[in-house]
């Protein structure tokens, strides 16, 4: 199985571009979208300006492309189609530097020029994440996190009717999947996908954080039974070893996996990935799912 190569980016002088989404077209063009930010500046510093960008290819290089907004403030995108218009969402940062705050927020559109924001999460939840149902329903992948019950971070699923219902009361009304974890670990979603059988295909990425306040995150897929809230074929897909070397954020973050998106491309698959919160990798790998995607829009 190959290591896999960095994704070359051009136009954003010396910053950081990591945590991408996979290759999606609209309006026969191919973007990419990812995670833009400083390396050398972090969470809570004052210069701390994260901004999402949508890249088009030439020349085996990505620019960012022409007559695309560029999402400021905001962090680690993901994409889905749902009756027909492209969902994209992001980690939305707020407040003074060190109280900072951040909820996921959703903005929809029939081409990247008409994006708009619909739609938000509840506030300090990452990983909320849709995918269009066999029946028109919407299915739900949410993260709340804290006390004795969520600790870092467990995954919870609904089902709502249409966007409309995408509203904070509905997420927090969520149920966990119940998944064993340890206390210093937490997962979350970052891609689903509907697959033929109408069973969903699940991209996630699991973490833990040491005394030392080093992070190890790794990639994760899985098929949901949305009837059954049951999880089945869990598999680890990526770690950290499994990539070539490339530089990190910081030391604390040498094993950060995090995971964007898998795509069929010509019956093959690539896992788009970050890693070290500093580069972008694209990776062949094997089908996790053992059935095709449902195609959408």
């Amino acid at each position: 199985m190959e290591m896999g190569k960095i994704l070359k980016f051009e136009g954003v002088g010396k910053e950081d571009v990591y945590n991408p989404t996979g290759l999606f077209k609209v309006n026969g063009v191919t973007y990419i979208a990812a995670r833009v930010e400083k390396s050398n500046v972090f969470w809570q510093d004052p210069g701390y300006e994260p901004k999402i960008i949508f890249f088009s290819k030439k020349n085996h290089f990505w620019f960012p492309a022409k007559g695309t907004p560029v999402l400021k403030m905001m962090e680690d995108p993901f994409k889905t189609f749902i009756s027909g218009e492209i969902v994209l969402g992001g980690v939305k940062v707020f407040g003074e530097p060190k109280k900072r705050k951040f909820r996921t927020v959703f903005l929809k559109g029939r081409c990247m020029q008409t994006l708009r924001p619909f739609a938000a999460g509840p506030e300090m939840m990452k990983d909320i994440r849709l995918v269009e149902l066999l029946d028109g329903r919407i299915g739900v992948f949410t993260r709340p996190q804290g006390g004795e019950k969520y600790k870092r971070g467990r995954i919870g699923f609904i089902i709502i009717n249409n966007l409309k219902e995408l509203t904070p009361e509905n997420i927090k009304k969520a149920r966990i999947i119940d998944r064993d974890l340890k206390e210093n670990e937490w997962e979350g979603v970052n891609d689903a996908k509907l697959l033929e059988s109408g069973e969903i295909a699940v991209l996630a990425h699991a973490a833990s954080i040491n005394k030392k306040k080093e992070r190890r995150y790794v990639a994760t897929s899985f098929v949901f039974c949305p009837k059954k809230m049951r999880m089945k074929n869990f598999e680890v897909i990526a770690t950290r070893d499994d990539l070539p070397p490339a530089p990190a954020k910081s030391s604390n973050h040498e094993k950060v996996v995090f995971p964007g998106e898998i795509v069929e491309i010509h019956h093959s698959y690539r896992l788009y990935t970050g890693v070290g919160d500093a580069v972008s990798f694209e990776k062949k790998i094997e089908n996790p799912y053992g059935e095709r995607f449902l195609k959408r829009p």
